[in-house]
């Protein structure tokens, strides 16, 4: 009976010890849940609050609009609510760690704070709230009450029961301390971390939108002096034009006049000496048009037979003096009619030719011209290359690198001997990139150089161009021109009698008027067939006398106005295009351009009374040929006064021949060349 008593009493104390191992086991792993538990939910916690911050810098990065105070304002209260605190701040340091900068507080600091608010703080003064910056760390006070070492609050200052502040660093440089407090528990690591990752961020962000303003200011300034820089160049350019449109304009006419030849010698030096210096002021306007990227390429239809004979004349008197030949050739390949700049390629062109005929003195240049395969160009283009070599004096190899820097000519003597502002190989350069092409060249000291340059053009059929030959020629025919009247708009008195004469030496009959209002005056009592107008003029001036007058409701409204200004810089010519005039002339006047462009626009009306011509004798030729009537025969030659086209000479010859078949189909190919 013991003995089971025995093992009964074992049993007991066997399975009592089991429950309690077991027990004290199951609250082991009990424990180790919860706090498994916590970890996660500390985990999660920490990974909302990454994402809130990120979300917070992604809204940061957004507001472009806001100024840095705004900004700043924005991120401090994300900041409180990122590190579950009440209040918060944000400082900046200066350079040297003397001063404070006391920026944003909170919003709950802003309305329960009463203490006196101050700008700026000497660092030696701060309390323990800028130890992180004495530490170069990140600082926590979880009982900031009993802390030691504390200046303590001023009156009316939010009361403290936990703090913490975080240095901001640019690099290795403090630049402000980010501080939040009374977290509900104690701050930790995990604060210091999210608080510091924030507020570095918002720097860099700081950092960007001040270099933004910055870049933004630069900007200003650099286009304040760009805009300053072209005003002073275009009252520059228009202040000299205005008294060499008389030196040029009266040196013209007297050269028309009986003189001796000294006389004639001494007169035709002062003219050379003006069109030199006009060129010198054109160089520059144009360096600066491109160095502010405001100089355009045209493309319009043009001949280079045309450009080739206008650089003859240029340049025949200098070349005839030095006793030097200038040879052009020019390959079968390439096409006379052409799309494209022909004033900036003629400009390019007389640059070169121009360097080519001051630098040689003995010898002959050679122009030439010939067509570049280049795969992959488009059927309606055309890349061509000009050649001029000279035997002149050539350029030394140090030189070579120096060629097409602005202001630069391959030696100073040259400028002292030969002149120029060494600004046109410059301004060749950038016209010939414009142009989609390149230069380059080759030079022997004494034995001359090449200049090879490219250029990219539209090509054009023969067939394609029709020209119309107008019953006013362009020339000094004064017979045409003697009734036509012609108003000059213009308030200085010299260049005002230089017009008046230029005009009355073409055979025009000119009247004056000193500014806008007289002409109108004038326009309205007396009849005249165009009008040339100057722009700056007191009282009223061009632009709105020309408005006035295609307000009128009289037949004025519709006369030609030729603008005639010392005007020059980018966007002139289409503002007087804009506000109702023509046509644009720049001064200095050259009496050429001024003839021609009158040439035109007189002629405006003859020349569509031409084109209905035209309608007429064709369709009054089909009806013959379908006839068969020789009378066909007279008509082409009335046809052929108005039409210079190879199809024209083609549909002679047929008629002549009486095949009357083909000269029909001629006739239909040149209807649809016309459009009628």
């Amino acid at each position: 009976m013991a003995i089971i008593i025995g093992l009964l009493l074992l049993c007991i104390i066997s399975a009592a010890t089991l429950y309690i191992t077991e027990s004290a086991r199951r609250k082991e792993i009990e424990d180790e849940l919860k706090e498994y538990r916590k970890n996660v939910n500390n985990k999660i916690e920490h990974v909302k609050i990454d994402e809130d911050r990120l979300e917070y810098l992604l809204r940061l990065s957004e507001m472009q609009e806001l100024s840095e105070q705004e900004l700043s304002d924005f991120a401090l209260e994300e900041a409180v609510k990122l590190t579950r605190s009440k209040i918060g701040y944000l400082h900046f340091v200066d350079s040297e760690k003397q001063t404070i900068e006391l920026y944003s507080w909170s919003r709950a600091v802003i309305q329960n704070c009463n203490a006196e608010k101050v700008s700026h703080y000497p660092m030696q003064l701060a309390g323990v709230w800028a130890d992180c910056i004495r530490k170069s760390k990140p600082v926590i006070h979880n009982d900031y009450q009993n802390l030691t070492g504390k200046k303590g609050c001023p009156d009316g200052h939010y009361p403290i029961i936990r703090h913490m502040s975080i240095p901001v660093f640019d690099g290795v440089k403090p630049v402000a301390i980010a501080g939040v407090g009374n977290k509900d528990e104690p701050y930790n690591q995990s604060d210091i971390r999210q608080l510091s990752l924030f507020m570095n961020s918002l720097w860099i962000i700081f950092k960007r939108k001040r270099m933004e303003i910055e870049l933004r200011t630069a900007k200003e300034k650099a286009e304040s002096a760009n805009i300053s820089k072209s005003n002073f160049l275009a009252n520059m350019s228009h202040e000299i034009r205005t008294p060499m449109n008389a030196i040029i304009g009266f040196s013209y006419l007297v050269l028309q006049t009986e003189l001796t030849e000294i006389q004639k010698d001494y007169i035709a030096k002062i003219y050379s000496v003006g069109q030199s210096f006009l060129k010198i002021l054109n160089d520059i306007l144009d360096f600066s048009k491109i160095e502010a990227g405001k100089l355009d390429i045209e493309y319009v239809e043009f001949s280079l037979k045309d450009i080739i004979d206008n650089l003859y004349n240029v340049f025949k008197m200098k070349t005839k003096e030095k006793g030097i030949k200038i040879k052009v050739a020019v390959s079968d390949k390439v096409p006379n009619y052409l799309k494209g700049d022909p004033m900036r390629l003629n400009q390019i062109l007389i640059n070169l030719i121009g360097n080519a005929v001051k630098f040689t003195e003995k010898g002959e240049i050679l122009i030439s011209i010939n067509t570049v395969v280049e795969s992959g160009l488009p059927s309606n283009l055309v890349k061509l290359q000009f050649m001029v070599k000279d035997t002149g004096i050539g350029i030394p190899k140090e030189k070579f690198p120096l060629l097409f820097n602005p202001f630069t000519q391959a030696d100073s003597s040259t400028t002292r001997k030969y002149g120029g502002t060494g600004l046109g190989l410059a301004i060749c350069k950038s016209l010939i990139k414009m142009m989609k092409g390149d230069i380059s060249f080759k030079s022997v000291l004494n034995e001359g150089s090449i200049f090879l340059f490219t250029v990219e053009l539209g090509r054009l059929e023969e067939k394609q161009i029709v020209r119309i030959k107008s019953d006013i020629k362009e020339n000094k025919e004064k017979d045409n021109v003697k009734e036509s009247k012609i108003l000059i708009v213009e308030d200085n008195q010299i260049n005002q009698e230089l017009i008046v004469n230029i005009l009355a030496d073409f055979g025009f009959s000119p009247k004056a008027a000193s500014n806008g209002k007289e002409a109108i005056e004038m326009l309205t009592n007396t009849k005249f067939d165009l009008v040339l107008m100057d722009i700056d003029m007191p009282e009223m001036d061009g632009y709105e006398a020309t408005q006035e007058i295609r307000r009128s409701k009289s037949e004025i409204a519709n006369i030609p106005i030729i603008a005639m200004t010392a005007h020059v810089m980018k966007g002139e010519k289409e503002k007087c295009l804009e506000i109702g005039m023509n046509d644009y002339l720049p001064k200095p006047i050259s009496p050429e351009k001024l003839f021609i462009s009158i040439k035109k626009w007189l002629g405006r009306e003859k020349k569509e009374l031409n084109n209905s011509k035209i309608k007429m004798l064709i369709e009054k030729l089909s009806n013959f040929l379908q006839k068969g009537d020789s009378q066909a025969i007279e008509t082409i030659e009335s046809l052929n006064n108005y039409l210079d086209i190879p199809e024209v000479s083609k549909l002679k010859t047929y008629i002549n021949n009486y095949d009357f078949c083909k000269a029909q189909e001629i006739l239909c190919e040149i209807s649809k060349l016309l459009s009628l």
